[in-house]
């Protein structure tokens, strides 16, 4: 039996882009269901065992999978070698297959068997290190004339493992603590989960430095494209506030720098963009706002824009702008992560309406007057539902609200899951009309219907099939009135929202693109490298 933590990292491992896939083993409906809101479209065959696969597949031998997802194999099954052979006549070309071998050396394991001792010793250690090098060579050995090629094994660490091998560090001397953590990794994974390829793929490992986490900005541009990416064959990913660079690394590895909305000094950034050069890394700035806030950006030379490989954002307005930085830019439009949950049936009879953002009191101050007066008339209930915004909060004239403060991403799209209604003003100014759409996705894809401004949102919705849009404060009083007093027109627009974002707006669409856009990079690297060199001299 599959634990939940170890289910959750089987599904961020199946590749987003995948349009069908074979899911094998006791626990297959369990992670077909979880991994369906990421990919709705993907098509999933789910088969109780590898035996009952192959018994269907030799029935219908035409039939391929683009991947296979096999659960609780066992590496000391004789006839696991053959069954892998099998798996990979059925894949298309290009397919992968994900297997997740037991770990003997788990820590219940390691519990029944070092526990009883009296005290750990070195030797006693020594001697399972070597027990685990035999049962991953035998783990190796599965692949010998298959025909599949080993792409990556990953060992996940059970945090309450972790816990327990940890707290035995008291037990051993320094020579059994210096063991231990070694075999921390392996004796703390559930599975080994083998991701093997009919093909060797470019291997590429992506760090991401990112910002302060604030209203789930690093999510996502950053943390959750990279877990859909590192979905894909030969690609491994890592983000955090402070990245280490990997200097010494395989030939065969391509490794890639991500800056997330970097504020670069000539003194300091420079050296560290050499410092990058100089380790072999292809360097990109991941920015989504017009820089005009940041006046240290423009004082230190564009360095965030002139000093990189490439930038990528969010639109094609972004794009033009840094542009005159840099010419190489990418742009992929901000997506859900996956499909948010919500049980559309029928219309709530108590509507709920969201407003949630940071920063933007000048953009909803001029219609909270409208809005104030127009609920005072309004026929029929609702309640609001106001996330981070607490001067929003304690404007609204009325008792039927209810507020959170600043809160995880999470936190914030559990709450707008539940809305029905949702306000996106948006005044017509140069810093906003660059702002990407993403609050009205997030609104479309939870299922509410925004009124919102066109600025920005009316380049989503043009015909207004799921958005009602407000050009003054009037028309966003006038619309939220019609939306809490009409159930039914408020309904089909929830549903076409939803619609939209299911087959538009989700991160398996782009996830092609991205992956496709880093590979022509790296292989115009040199030539990149070249430019940079060129645009950084222009700079002293």
């Amino acid at each position: 039996m599959l634990s939940d933590f170890i289910r959750k990292k089987i599904v961020d491992l199946i590749p987003r882009t995948a349009r069908n896939i074979a899911v094998i083993g006791s626990n297959a409906a369990d992670v077909s269901a979880e991994f369906r809101p990421y990919n709705p479209d993907c098509k999933v065959k789910l088969f109780p065992s590898i035996k009952r696969f192959v018994m269907a597949v030799q029935e219908r031998p035409e039939v391929t999978y683009q991947t296979a997802v096999v659960l609780d194999a066992y590496a000391n099954d004789a006839d696991f070698h053959t069954q892998l052979t099998e798996l990979k006549e059925h894949l298309v070309e290009g397919g992968m297959i994900l297997t997740c071998v037991i770990n003997p050396f788990y820590y219940q394991f390691v519990e029944q068997k070092i526990g009883k001792e009296t005290k750990l010793s070195a030797q006693l250690l020594t001697g399972l290190m070597e027990k685990q090098k035999t049962f991953q060579a035998q783990v190796n050995l599965l692949l010998k004339d298959t025909g599949l090629f080993f792409d990556h094994l990953f060992q996940f660490p059970n945090p309450t493992a972790q816990s327990w091998v940890t707290g035995k560090m008291e037990e051993v001397d320094n020579n059994g603590q210096k063991l231990l953590r070694t075999m921390m990794m392996s004796f703390c994974a559930e599975r080994l989960i083998m991701r093997l390829m009919d093909h060797q793929v470019p291997q590429l490992r992506i760090q991401a430095q990112v910002l302060k986490p604030v209203g789930g900005v690093n999510d996502v541009r950053i943390h959750e494209p990279l877990t859909a990416l590192s979905s894909l064959p030969g690609v491994l990913s890592h983000a955090s506030r402070a990245e280490k660079l990997v200097v010494n690394s395989p030939t065969n590895m391509n490794k890639i720098f991500i800056w997330h909305r970097p504020i670069l000094t000539l003194d300091e950034g420079l050296k560290h963009i050499q410092s990058l050069r100089k380790a072999g890394y292809l360097i990109i700035t991941e920015f989504d706002d017009h820089y005009s806030p940041w006046p240290a950006i423009e004082a230190n030379k564009y360095l965030n824009f002139v000093g990189v490989h490439a930038v990528q954002t969010t639109k094609e307005e972004l794009a033009d702008l840094f542009r005159e930085f840099n010419p190489h830019i990418g742009v992929f439009p901000n997506q859900l992560n996956k499909m948010p949950a919500r049980d559309l049936r029928q219309a709530s009879e108590v509507p709920n309406i969201f407003f949630g953002a940071l920063n933007r009191q000048d953009d909803w101050k001029p219609i909270m007057p409208q809005i104030n007066e127009i609920l005072k008339g309004v026929s029929g209930d609702f309640h609001f539902d106001v996330v981070f915004d607490k001067e929003f909060f304690d404007a609204l004239e009325t008792d039927k609200k209810s507020f959170a403060p600043e809160c995880e991403y999470s936190e914030y799209l559990e709450i707008l899951q539940k809305a029905d209604i949702a306000l996106l003003p948006l005044q017509d100014t140069e810093f906003n009309r660059m702002k990407s759409d993403l609050k009205l996705v997030e609104v479309a894809g939870s299922g509410a219907v925004a009124i919102a401004s066109p600025v920005v949102y009316e380049q989503t919705d043009p015909e207004a099939k799921f958005v009602e849009f407000a050009t003054n404060p009037a028309q966003f009083a006038e619309k939220l009135k019609m939306l809490i007093e009409d159930p039914e027109y408020r309904f089909e627009r929830q549903l076409r929202g939803r619609r939209y974002v299911r087959g538009n707006r989700l991160l398996h669409h782009s996830m092609g693109a991205r992956y496709n856009w880093i590979r022509e990079l790296l292989e115009n690297k040199e030539i990149l490298d070249q430019e940079l060199g060129k645009r950084l001299s222009a700079l002293s």
